[in-house]
């Protein structure tokens, strides 16, 4: 009967020695989690072939945050961000990433040839992974973000805030304003737009005012003034198979030797795959009691 007790303790000593060891590393991991962060951060980015420089802020159960992320060349970087703040949820014991937070967030890129360019950045946006493209369902929070966008056209310049679910309930307000845009012989002068940008079941929409103070080309030879349209633009959950509503309508117009007080209409057009079809209606406001005047 002596043996027996220290059997028993012999038994229970061998979990406690498991837990313990549990515990230190437990502690140990904690004692290190902002370079174990870091180290997971970097395994991200080194997956996409993403350079970029950032510090690890905060790390804790719910809330990881690095500040002062460049990425891309830090003399000309391809986007930057004052802080992300990354909210985590945990399922079967797994984290998972519930929201992310951009906290002035700047992006640059080029339109050149035909072709949109995020540099480093393009194998992250535009990678082909065989599948249709989708918005991810993730939270999204962004605080006054801002891009650039050079273009063989002229500069364009963005500002964008928004909050919810990409891929379902995600309400934001898009800004864009491109000083001068020159497209062979016409140019656009002072060009805003300015919306709201909304998804539903996986489908995008934007809804707002294009605004061309003063167009002009001079191949065909035309002026128009005050050019204003209402659009409405949204796409499917593959972002594809656009749709576009415009409500348009002018002030002054000259077109050659023709001149008009203002014309206004609508426009409705749709791509399915290599198809576009369009409907639209034209009303022009003469300067006399004639359609139009001939400008001598």
């Amino acid at each position: 009967m002596s043996d027996r007790p220290r059997w028993r303790k012999k038994r229970w000593w061998m979990p406690a020695l498991v837990l313990l060891m549990l515990i230190s590393v437990v502690v140990l991991a904690w004692a290190n989690r902002i370079a174990i962060a870091d180290d997971y951060i970097a395994d991200q980015l080194d997956a996409y072939e993403l350079p970029a420089t950032y510090e690890v802020e905060r790390v804790g159960g719910q809330t990881q945050i690095i500040s002062s992320l460049v990425i891309g060349d830090p003399t000309a970087p391809d986007f930057t961000a004052e802080r992300v703040i990354v909210q985590l949820r945990h399922r079967f014991g797994l984290p998972q990433v519930g929201e992310i937070t951009l906290v002035q967030p700047r992006l640059y890129g080029r339109f050149i040839g035909g072709e949109l360019s995020f540099g480093s950045l393009d194998r992250l946006l535009f990678e082909d992974t065989g599948e249709p493209a989708a918005l991810p369902g993730i939270g999204l929070s962004i605080r006054d973000g801002r891009g650039l966008v050079e273009s063989d056209y002229g500069p364009v310049g963005i500002k964008f805030a928004g909050q919810g679910n990409v891929a379902n309930g995600f309400a934001g307000v898009l800004a864009a304003t491109a000083p001068q845009l020159i497209v062979e012989s016409c140019k656009a002068e002072n060009t805003t737009l300015y919306g709201s940008v909304t998804t539903s079941n996986g489908e995008p929409n934007f809804n707002g005012p294009l605004r061309i103070p003063a167009l002009s080309c001079d191949e065909p030879e035309m002026a128009i003034s005050g050019f204003f349209a209402e659009l409405d633009l949204s796409a499917n959950r593959e972002l594809a198979n656009p749709e576009l509503e415009a409500r348009i309508a002018t002030d002054n117009l000259r077109f050659a030797t023709t001149a008009a007080q203002s014309l206004s209409g609508t426009l409705r057009a749709q791509i399915r795959g290599t198809s576009t079809t369009s409907r639209f209606t034209v009303g022009v406001e003469p300067l006399s009691p004639t359609f139009c005047r001939r400008i001598p």
